[in-house]
């Protein structure tokens, strides 16, 4: 399910538990001050928990969404930096050039693809490989070229990371459920003795749409490539436009 159907589905559970709220009657012994206290104290305590719960999810959602983001802003610097590793190292890394430009171009069309995909290796030569057998005879291509190579291990660690971000977030769809339970609770409690005029009724929905959009925050946080807030891939595009000039 999506984060924006997560999000309605929340929004019209916490909503329709405001609206059920106020159309209930608590009878007359229901409404003694103590019997109030008691459901005072027992909606701050859910409070609470909700609050904190919901601050956690979102400052965990960012954490992850801003580490993807810096994650492809190092990638796109690797990567021009490698090529021009290459590019002086000599006319015979041109087909590690090329490969390097293939698995950029592999490497944006996976991540920030439409559908979830596995990760696969680009097409054509490896470029591990590629690096691998270029024989470097100076001591400035033997440098560039164990340098090239440990740039190429770091690129292949962080084309992984990115490519596995959409499954490794830090929200779960249990936690997710629980707070919509605690909110639809807490609305209920909130609307017990309440009236059910226009104004009650359109603050219940406000409400509920304060929390459900800040549920659709946190879960489109954490899925850094896609939906409404996807990282940017201006920065690899960029890095890959590089390559292509220094051609």
């Amino acid at each position: 399910m999506t984060p924006v159907a997560l999000a309605i589905l929340a929004f019209v559970c916490i909503a329709g538990a405001g609206l059920a709220g106020l159309a209930l009657r608590p009878r007359e012994a229901h409404k003694a001050e103590p019997v109030r206290e008691m459901v005072r104290f027992t909606q701050g305590i859910v409070a609470s928990i909700a609050a904190l719960v919901l601050g956690l999810l979102v400052a965990g959602a960012t954490d992850h969404y801003r580490g993807q983001g810096e994650q492809v802003r190092r990638l796109a610097a690797e990567v021009i930096v490698l090529d021009r590793a290459l590019l002086q190292f000599g006319p015979e890394a041109a087909e590690a050039r090329r490969a390097l430009y293939r698995s950029v171009e592999h490497t944006i069309e996976e991540v920030w693809a439409t559908d979830a995909r596995r990760l696969t290796m680009p097409p054509g030569p490896n470029l591990l490989d590629a690096v691998a057998r270029l024989e470097a005879t100076t001591p400035g291509q033997i440098f560039l070229k164990e340098q090239a190579l440990e740039q190429v291990v770091t690129l292949s660690r962080a084309r992984a990371t990115l490519a596995t971000a959409e499954h490794g977030g830090a929200i779960q769809l249990p936690v997710v459920v629980m707070l919509v339970l605690w909110f639809v609770f807490l609305f209920v409690l909130s609307s017990l003795y309440g009236q059910a005029d226009w104004l009650a009724i359109g603050a219940m929905v406000l409400g509920s749409a304060a929390v459900a959009s800040a549920l659709l925050l946190v879960l489109e946080l954490d899925r850094p490539f896609h939906g409404i807030m996807a990282v940017s891939s201006v920065p690899m595009r960029e890095a890959l436009a590089t390559l292509a000039a220094l051609r």
